[in-house]
């Protein structure tokens, strides 16, 4: 079975709607809602006092990475290869009044060609760099180098770690899978912060900040209900016990041009 390249597993209909229901509800619902939009906040709050005024969200999907930073920056631009992802970004953002008047623009775009009439001060990229094709990580990486300011910042995530229990679930699928000879076109993937740390180099970024989140594992659906409860509440027991965020399924950087 062939698999679909990265950018062309978000076009079509049921795609955008599967990728909608896994936010409306359940583990990654309560992870976006207690543990990254606050820790995201937090940082787009300090970049603000430090005088960011615009973002670009690359793969921007259904834009809650833009929706968010649209409530702190004066100027907000979300790209994506897929149309109905950004109908659907454009949809969420028509239903918030408090964005009617900002200046907030979704667009139709390929991070391997686009280029923006202006430099950014702060680049997001969410869920991308895991699952990309090779070649498009790195062409991800020369978009962020040519819309990115000089000193501006640059903010994306892993959202499977290897070492978390995720991780090793993952590589233990992929080797019964592989031992049976059942060819499959699901990505299984992880990555260190090692591993990230030396793609980014390759386009010249070092990572200043690193922020490891979501210590309770995603064991199906079976942990929905109970992430939806206590998901943050596990996080910040975590932190008590040197080491143990180690463990966590996934974690955030924050980055600078380093040259």
């Amino acid at each position: 079975m062939t698999r679909l390249d990265y950018r062309d597993c978000h076009v079509s209909d049921d795609a955008v709607g599967a990728y909608h229901n896994t936010y409306a509800a359940g583990y990654y619902a309560a992870q976006w809602r207690q543990l990254e939009a606050p820790l995201l906040a937090n940082l787009f709050d300090d970049l603000l006092a430090q005088g960011a005024q615009s973002m670009l969200d690359i793969a921007c999907g259904q834009g809650r990475i833009t929706l968010l930073g649209a409530k702190y920056f004066d100027h907000v631009r979300g790209i994506d290869y897929s149309p109905l992802m950004l109908e659907r970004a454009r949809q969420a953002r028509a239903a918030d009044p408090t964005l009617a008047d900002v200046d907030l623009r979704f667009d139709l775009n390929d991070v391997r060609t686009f280029a923006a009439e202006r430099l950014f001060d702060v680049v997001t990229a969410f869920r991308f760099f895991l699952n990309a094709e090779d070649e498009l990580r790195l062409e991800g990486l020369r978009c962020v180098r040519r819309n990115l300011a000089p000193t501006g910042t640059f903010i994306t995530n892993v959202h499977v770690a290897a070492g978390s229990p995720l991780a090793c679930f993952y590589g233990a699928a992929n080797t019964a899978q592989r031992l049976l000879g059942k060819p499959t076109s699901r990505v299984r993937n992880s990555m260190s912060l090692s591993a990230l740390k030396q793609l980014m180099a390759t386009e010249g970024f070092r990572i200043e900040r690193v922020h490891r989140y979501s210590l309770l594992p995603r064991v199906g659906s079976l942990t929905d209900s109970f992430a939806e409860r206590y998901l943050g509440s596990v996080d910040r027991a975590g932190k008590v016990i040197p080491g143990l965020a180690l463990l966590s399924q996934a974690f955030l950087v924050c980055a600078r041009p380093s040259r």
